[in-house]
């Protein structure tokens, strides 16, 4: 539970984010994340709130120049498309707070996901940090 104990840090931040995007948040166990729809309105006002928390910004012509532990976050979230932007915040203890804005292709929106990354985590932290995210954005009617 070392792992945990080190994602609790990344806690303000992600409830930062949980209190200025506005959005309908819903657990993602794909990406072990959370994530909401946003608008062409929305967006870029989503983009200032992450970069104020995780300074790390990259789009796919920046990869090549990413600290390794970025890059294990672009592998495991699939890599970066066109447009794509990934935001990684400090690592603490391998454990990193990242977001993604993932315009649609085929309309205006995006979709923003919020999680938390360590290459080597087991399914129990994952599950911790799902634990986490979700009471971090007060899904299952918890803010705890």
């Amino acid at each position: 539970m070392e792992l945990v104990a080190s994602a609790r840090r990344h806690e303000p931040a992600a409830r930062a984010f949980a209190d200025t995007i506005r959005a309908d948040w819903h657990f993602d166990p794909v990406y072990c994340a959370v994530s909401a729809a946003l608008d062409r309105d929305a967006i870029n006002g989503a983009a200032l709130a992450l970069q104020g928390h995780l300074p790390h910004v990259l789009d796919r012509a920046a990869l090549t120049g990413a600290a390794a532990p970025v890059r294990d976050v672009i592998a495991w979230a699939g890599g970066l498309e066109r447009e794509q932007r990934l935001f990684v915040g400090a690592v603490d203890d391998g454990v990193a707070l990242f977001a993604t804005l993932w315009p649609w292709s085929e309309s205006d929106g995006c979709t923003v996901r919020v999680g938390l990354f360590h290459d080597d985590a087991r399914a129990a932290d994952r599950s911790a940090f799902g634990a986490l995210l979700t009471a971090w954005f007060g899904l299952g009617g918890s803010r705890g």
